[in-house]
């Protein structure tokens, strides 16, 4: 049985559920799989390449920025790899936010626009204090405010990330 059958499926319950309910559409009797059609559509006019790319690219970022975080929190020093990833999270983050700005039919000042904007301007802080760091004093233990610094921008950027996902899933 492939998935779209089952999907089909339960859309037709959902909308049998609807109908019995009194809250169908209009009032009226719905031919199902003329409204999953139109349906279908706005799905995909909603979740646009660029709006999908500028998803994965995000994940990715997640991922990075985490990696380059955690390290220098276990080790409280800031190394070469720490930075690789810091840096790969910067331009991966940069990137998302042009693929999803580029994607919305909102433009990019919205709530949830500032919000990311300002955990990218977090995150780009981090990471040019740690290059700062790593410079000015090689593999040295890093600072008690660096290190405070490192788990509240990326707090924040945490927070951006769940927001935004949240917003994709009320929408759906």
């Amino acid at each position: 049985m492939s998935s779209e059958v089952v999907l089909r499926f339960f859309y037709r319950l959902t909308i049998d559920l609807d109908e019995y309910l009194g809250r169908g559409r209009v009032g009226r009797s719905v031919d199902a799989d003329s409204l999953w059609e139109t349906d279908e559509a706005h799905r995909e006019e909603a979740m646009s390449p660029v709006l999908i790319a500028g998803t994965i690219i995000v994940n990715l970022a997640l991922i990075s920025y985490a990696v380059g975080i955690v390290g220098e929190q276990r080790s409280r020093r800031v190394s070469s790899r720490t930075l690789a990833f810091l840096a790969a999270g910067v331009v991966l983050d940069v990137t998302a936010t042009v693929c999803m700005i580029a994607g919305s039919s909102r433009g990019p000042f919205t709530a949830h626009g500032v919000l990311g904007f300002s955990s990218l301007a977090a995150m780009l802080t981090e990471t040019a204090l740690a290059w700062r760091h790593r410079r000015a004093h090689g593999d040295d233990v890093v600072p008690g405010w660096l290190h405070r610094f490192s788990r509240l921008a990326f707090g924040w950027w945490l927070v951006a990330y769940v927001t935004g996902a949240l917003l994709v899933m009320a929408a759906r």
